[in-house]
């Protein structure tokens, strides 16, 4: 499904902005697929790094639970990861080369996943 999204106009046709929206997209579509679910056993739950930082290295990371399809969503994830690599390539986009602290494990707290470092 997501591999359609993608292809669906020639990359090398879009603006940067429109890239960048693009990018976006998928990842609100990666957050919708667990923003529906309570936290309730934090054993139900793990999480993921996603993105990719132009010196390398994930942007940060988001909590999913094990019960959704994992595979669709893991592959979601490395897409997303993958074109935000050739975005950052393509655009000659920088940063500041920090990385964000990997989270340990999943907390519950109310509902919502928390991560404990």
């Amino acid at each position: 499904m997501f591999s359609v999204f993608l292809s669906c106009q020639d990359n090398d046709m879009l603006s940067q902005d429109q890239e960048a929206q693009r990018l976006q997209d998928l990842f609100i579509e990666i957050e919708s697929m667990v923003s529906t679910f309570s936290c309730d056993n934090s054993d139900d739950w793990t999480f993921i790094g996603y993105g990719s930082k132009p010196c390398g290295g994930f942007v940060g990371y988001i909590a999913y639970p094990l019960f959704i399809d994992t595979q669709l969503f893991i592959e979601k994830v490395d897409a997303h990861k993958q074109a935000q690599e050739d975005f950052n390539q393509k655009w000659q986009i920088y940063s500041d080369c920090s990385l964000p602290n990997q989270p340990t494990e999943v907390l519950c707290d109310n509902g919502v996943p928390k991560f404990i470092y």
